[in-house]
């Protein structure tokens, strides 16, 4: 170890502060790089508790960060226009995420006072002091043993959330597996009724069709038995049709029969009750032989000068002796 030169003051070298101001920035890129490591291997379900603990960030951090740039911009004579570079914002935005890096105006104002004031301050602190330095390997080392146990502590607390989520998942899939039992057990049941419902419907529709069908074949029996009874009421009918008109044009030949043997009788009376008379036209009693050969005589009277003749003089032949007999010199 080196001892301290107490006649140099650190503090009044400006390069000496930038140069240990670009070591801290270099330990906060490497800090930073393996939490961005961390966080990009990290699942979903961790990422937004991350976030909401990055924009969670103090404002005291954010000034702490906004000196800094300005010791950054001091110490190396950047140009302040480089805060307002997209390029820089950029990269601060990398490394501190949820950060807002000051602007060109912000670090040549504010930021450039408090840089001095801060300076002043160590100034007075250091003055009177003895110190010792510590060489760069040591910090170094120092330094990746707090970045391998900050390491080591976030995988344990991201292994551990993702034991949690684990667990929490296999709870939310053991009761959505519950769940979904129970809804396919209901749904099972739902279907197992509507089946039993459908054969219910299916057997009252089978025993309806059966009904149906004996009331129509009884009805096809009653139609076939009405029109067996129709037809053999008309073929009764017409027989007894058939009977009456026979029976009638039987009686009506009776009628005609008894009316000419009525009329013959009548005539024949009427001929008897002139046995005296003589035809008109051969002046005999009886007719000539040639004429009538039968042994009956048949008279037939004028009806307009009332003689008599006989039936083969006056060339009658009886057919309708309702009609009006002239004789031939009275028509």
């Amino acid at each position: 170890m080196a001892e301290p030169d107490t006649d140099a003051d650190p503090v009044a070298d400006p390069h000496a502060a930038a140069h240990n101001f670009m070591k801290v920035v270099i330990l906060s890129i490497n800090r930073i790089n393996t939490i961005i490591w961390l966080l990009l291997s990290l699942k979903k379900t961790i990422q937004p508790h991350i976030t909401s603990h990055v924009r969670a960030m103090s404002a005291e951090y954010g000034a702490s960060l906004d000196v800094g740039s300005g010791k950054f911009f001091s110490s190396t004579n950047t140009a302040f226009n480089v805060a307002d570079h997209p390029q820089w914002k950029k990269l601060i935005g990398m490394l501190c995420p949820g950060y807002t890096p000051p602007s060109s105006k912000q670090v040549g104002n504010e930021l450039l006072s408090e840089v001095a004031n801060s300076q002043e301050s160590m100034k007075k602190l250091l003055t009177g002091k003895e110190g010792t330095l510590v060489p760069d390997e040591e910090v170094e080392v120092h330094q990746e043993e707090e970045v391998a146990v900050h390491r080591e502590e976030v995988e344990v607390e991201v292994h551990r959330e993702e034991v949690e989520v684990e667990v929490h998942q296999e709870e939310e899939v053991a009761v959505h597996r519950e769940e979904v039992e129970v809804h396919q057990e209901e749904e099972v049941a739902v279907h197992r009724e509507e089946v039993e419902v459908e054969v219910h419907q299916e057997e009252e529709v089978a025993v309806h069709r059966e009904e149906v069908e004996v009331e129509v074949h009884q009805e096809e029996e009653v139609a076939v038995h009405r029109e067996e009874v129709e037809v053999h009421q008309e073929e009764e009918v017409a027989v007894h049709r058939e009977e009456v008109e026979v029976e009638v044009h039987r009686e009506e030949v009776e009628v005609e029969v008894q009316n000419e043997e009525t009329e013959s009788a009548k005539r024949h009376c009427r001929t008897r009750e002139k046995e005296n008379v003589v035809c008109a036209i051969c002046k005999r009693d009886s007719p000539p032989w040639e004429l009538n050969r039968d042994a009956k005589v048949n008279w037939v009277q004028c009806e307009a000068c009332q003689l008599w003749l006989h039936w083969c003089c006056a060339e009658y032949d009886g057919v309708d002796p309702d009609d009006e007999f002239l004789f031939e010199t009275c028509a």
